[in-house]
């Protein structure tokens, strides 16, 4: 299991959330892919596409691809909107105790 790197505002995410936690959140409230989610949650942290392209050894463009298919999904126009909506759903699902 990852947990949440130390850097991340403890603000973002509850006490012991973990990246896995965050993916099985985002696949089935959010209708994300796994992979979708990861990104999802990355941007989350307030990474950047070649921050996210660095820390998951993939090129830009994929990344790229990837936002793309996650702001038609969440209907959303930015990386910022693509946070708000994660975050939010990962606090929902935390708050009412059925976290997945």
């Amino acid at each position: 299991m990852t947990t949440v790197p130390p850097m991340t505002p403890a603000r973002l995410f509850p006490p012991g959330f973990t990246i896995d936690h965050g993916v099985r959140i985002c696949v089935a409230e959010l209708g994300l892919t796994p992979r979708e989610s990861v990104i999802a949650l990355h941007l989350a942290l307030e990474q950047g596409p070649r921050q996210v392209m660095a820390n998951l050894g993939c090129a830009e463009g994929t990344v790229r691809s990837h936002v793309r298919a996650i702001l038609l999904k969440l209907a959303v126009k930015s990386s910022t909107g693509i946070a708000g909506i994660v975050v939010a759903t990962v606090w929902r699902i935390a708050l009412e105790g059925t976290a997945a």
